[in-house]
């Protein structure tokens, strides 16, 4: 259809160009009048080509368009004898006997383009129009007929339009009575001018064809024709293809494993749905049942949903039958329902290890129940607590009055020792100014902390076993810090001396500092040595003077 459009459009743009390079004798005249006339009077003109050989006709060697109709090369051809729109008459005129039976087709369209003319070369008066003679347009020829308008108006391009616009009319009714009437010059005709919707033969590569190469054509249009389709299929003209008849009734390649099957159904086009026996499954039929995945009774939950197998849960099929199993993780049970399933959900912290009753957790630390958090007590008087969505659990150790835990690890095993209490906080440092004054204070942790000093430190009672007893004994870690620094009021800045930088400096650098160092202890010792040496001499020197 792309493609038709296209030389459509192509075709209409040669024609404009013609008509720009027509050079004509007068300047009062448009070269599309010259073109019908001389079209009309050419000999050529008179001569019917078939679609194949005619210079625009190739496009439609497989067959015209359904939608060809209202182009520039197919106007809109009317039949109704009220219509009154412009050009009615001419076309029905022109289309009354364009086909009869027995007539050849050069012959009607003999006929045809004689209407044509003298439709055309009609003057307002019902006179010949003598400028359809002339083979050069005069003056007098500046007045053309109302009728030659109408014809101009409605086909643009006599070269191109006149040969087709025959061929569609002509091939389409010469069909019609051919499929009601077969004869021989007929279909000769017909092989002669009009498309051949088998040309490159559309049947070759299609699914379900029995010859490729037997194609049937019977109308002019370009999906008149028809495949030999096999014996499972059958021929869709509209989608010009061949159809399964009854995929269920294909035995060379069934849609359901038949021995697996208890009945095949034929839903739709190519669209079948297997009806399986109790032990199968799938879309064929081809897999042994699996309840975790499909119950036999598809409107009740598969065994995947209901072991919940998303919290963890496993399901576990017995292949060939409507059954499964579940095993479920510690959090989850099986509800009292007709099938195994992991549809309930359980507070680890409220699980007792003896007994099946299940209790609050104060009511059973008051009877002496150990608690289970996933199986693991919390030990020493710990609190269990579950979250939200009873998935994870912790222990929540006993605490002292102030606050600091008795016990640590994950079920509070471990037991800590006790710090006593702070010592009396020192004077602020600086004590007269700065804005960074703080002071401290001590604890010391009590590593010989012993049984009755840790039972009731907590907000509830807690007994001690043998073992940790025993344990208590050793010393005990204290967690915390031993010492605590303490801010203190902020008072002004300290007021200190400072030489400038430059000159603190000098007089701080380190080498030259040692440098004087080395050579004034050098000078002392020389001068004791040289005292030593040259001071008694010297003394009698001065004396012996006097």
């Amino acid at each position: 259809m792309v493609q038709i459009n296209c030389l459509i459009v192509l075709d209409a743009l040669i024609f404009f160009l013609r008509l720009c390079c027509v050079c004509s004798e007068s300047t009062i005249f448009h070269d599309p009048l010259e073109i019908w006339i001389s079209t009309l009077r050419a000999s050529e003109t008179r001569t019917l080509l078939g679609v194949q050989k005619h210079s625009s006709g190739k496009a439609y060697t497989r067959g015209f368009a359904k939608s060809s109709l209202g182009t520039i090369l197919f106007p809109v051809v009317i039949h109704s004898e009220e219509s009154a729109t412009e050009g009615a008459d001419f076309t029905r005129g022109l289309l009354a006997d364009i086909y009869i039976r027995g007539r050849p087709a050069q012959e009607s369209y003999t006929k045809f383009l004689e209407y044509m003319s003298g439709y055309f070369c009609e003057t307002n008066d019902g006179k010949h129009w003598e400028c359809c003679d002339q083979s050069f347009l005069t003056a007098s020829c500046e007045d053309v007929p109302q009728q030659a308008k109408d014809v101009m108006s409605l086909i643009v391009d006599p070269i191109q339009s006149i040969t087709l616009i025959f061929l569609y009319h002509w091939c389409v009714e010469a069909w019609q009575d051919y499929r009601s009437q077969p004869n021989i010059s007929t279909w000769q005709e017909l092989e002669k001018y009009c498309p051949n919707p088998c040309h490159g033969n559309p049947c070759l590569g299609l699914l379900g064809i029995d010859d490729p190469l037997a194609c049937k054509k019977f109308g002019a249009y370009e999906d008149e024709y028809r495949c030999d389709c096999d014996d499972m299929h059958v021929w869709n003209p509209q989608r010009t293809v061949c159809e399964p008849k009854n995929p269920c009734m294909n035995k060379r390649f069934p849609p359901c494993v038949m021995e697996n099957t208890v009945r095949c159904v034929n839903t739709g086009v190519n669209q079948v749905r297997c009806i399986c026996k109790e032990q199968f499954m799938g879309l064929d039929c081809s897999l042994l049942r699996d309840a975790c995945l499909e119950r036999l009774n598809r409107s009740m939950p598969s065994g995947n949903t209901r072991c919940q197998i998303q919290n963890g849960n496993q399901c576990h099929p017995i292949l060939g039958t409507d059954s499964y199993s579940c095993t479920c993780v510690t959090n989850y049970l099986s509800l009292s329902v007709s099938e195994d399933n992991c549809l309930g959900q359980r507070d680890p912290c409220k699980i007792r290890l003896s007994g099946t009753k299940y209790e609050d957790q104060r009511t059973d630390a008051a009877t002496g129940y150990d608690l289970a958090h996933l199986k693991v007590d919390c030990l020493n008087g710990g609190e269990c607590v579950a979250s939200g969505d009873l998935m994870r659990t912790a222990c929540v150790c006993p605490q002292s009055p102030s606050g600091e835990p008795l016990f640590q690890g994950q079920v509070c095993e471990f037991a800590v020792g006790v710090w006593s209490g702070w010592s009396t906080p020192s004077l602020c440092l600086p004590r007269r100014c700065g804005h960074t004054r703080y002071r401290w204070r001590r604890r010391k942790c009590l590593n010989g902390t012993g049984p009755q000093q840790l039972i009731g430190a907590g907000s509830r009672s807690v007994e001690l076993t043998y073992q940790q007893k025993k344990q208590v004994k050793f010393v005990l870690p204290c967690i915390g810090a031993s010492e605590e620094v303490l801010p203190c009021e902020e008072l002004p800045h300290c007021l200190s001396v400072r030489l400038p930088s430059r000159i603190r400096e000098e007089i701080l650098h380190y080498e030259s500092l040692y440098l004087f160092c080395y050579v004034t202890l050098a000078e002392i010792i020389f001068s004791i040595l040289s005292w030593f040496v040259f001071g008694e001499p010297i003394v009698k020197f001065f004396y012996s003077a006097n």
